[in-house]
């Protein structure tokens, strides 16, 4: 594999600081390195337009991606994790329970509309939208607005002080300016309104303990940055997203988390062997443990914040 060397005019996607250091990291496919500035410590690609934004998105690599280790379909995908969305729609639903006027939802980089659809209420307008030209049954579900659209200044002047709800799934870390993102976020959120943000955690445990899942999963070209909980909060502090929390949400399950352990990184091909974990299953004490000792020491594989304005 070439090397590759960073670019000396890089600087932070978060702080601007131009100090850095190389990792013993990189994408699998490129050799492009993972730095880590030595200001903000956010872990990121070496440079920032890794590849073409517009294309990337038009042609749906994102998925192609995902679909890489597994012989399924996005069907296949999405049905599989539909406890993932379940698990996002409680949260969200806890964060609306006492409002009794109509709300207005935006799912920023919503993909297929899963999560909305499972957001069930009376009185709420729901607003998707996705620079992903897809086509998918999904989008016709309880009466979704799609938006084709990035999120431009064209959209943030035409939707100030909107929304009363705003969701944002791994976005942030494809993003070549987070910190502008975010400031873009907070001026279409209403009054008292709420930001629901997941990031996927780089402070996860299986990274340091097998080298193999960290070359070959974790690091990838979309993912521009690779947030911590300390990164994330710096982050939305530099945008002026004050008084957040960092929460942790665990994705994978307890049997998944053992074979890649034990066995240095085995994917199984077929969807239905990945133990995605379920709140509604009966789980052993050793399970149990596992996971709240995750969601407590922040060392799960996704991390989230729900910020009011």
């Amino acid at each position: 594999m070439k090397k590759v060397i960073p670019d000396k005019k890089f600087k932070c996607l978060v702080c601007k600081n131009a100090n850095y250091d190389i990792l013993d990291l990189a994408v699998s496919e490129t050799g492009y390195k993972i730095l880590q500035c030595k200001n903000c410590n956010l872990r990121q690609l070496f440079k920032e337009n890794l590849y073409n934004t517009k294309n990337y998105y038009e042609n749906d690599t994102q998925d192609s991606l995902s679909f890489k280790y597994t012989n399924i379909t996005k069907i296949e995908q999405i049905n599989h994790r539909h406890c993932e969305t379940k698990n996002r729609a409680k949260i969200i639903q806890n964060i609306i329970s006492n409002k009794k006027d109509e709300i207005h939802i935006i799912d920023v980089g919503g993909g297929y509309g899963n999560l909305l659809n499972e957001i069930k209420k009376l009185n709420i307008k729901m607003d998707l939208l996705e620079p992903r030209k897809l086509k998918d049954i999904f989008y016709t579900k309880n009466n979704i607005n799609l938006i084709n659209s990035f999120f431009n200044e064209k959209f943030v002047e035409n939707n100030k002080n909107k929304y009363d709800i705003v969701i944002c799934c791994h976005t942030l870390e494809h993003l070549k300016n987070p910190v502008e993102f975010l400031k873009n976020i907070k001026q279409i959120m209403k009054k008292k309104s709420h930001l629901f943000l997941e990031v996927p955690n780089d402070d996860l445990d299986l990274i340091k303990i097998c080298k193999k899942y960290s070359k070959n999963v974790n690091y990838i070209e979309p993912h521009l940055s690779y947030f911590t909980p300390e990164t994330l909060k710096y982050t939305l502090n530099k945008a002026g997203l004050l008084n957040t929390t960092i929460k942790g949400f665990q994705i994978y399950g307890y049997q998944n988390y053992k074979d890649i352990k034990d066995n240095g990184f085995k994917i199984k091909k077929n969807v239905k062997d990945i133990d995605l974990f379920k709140n509604n299953y009966k789980k052993n004490s050793k399970e149990e443990k596992w996971y709240n000792d995750r969601i407590q020491n922040l060392t799960c594989d996704t991390i989230y914040i729900i910020y009011s304005n």
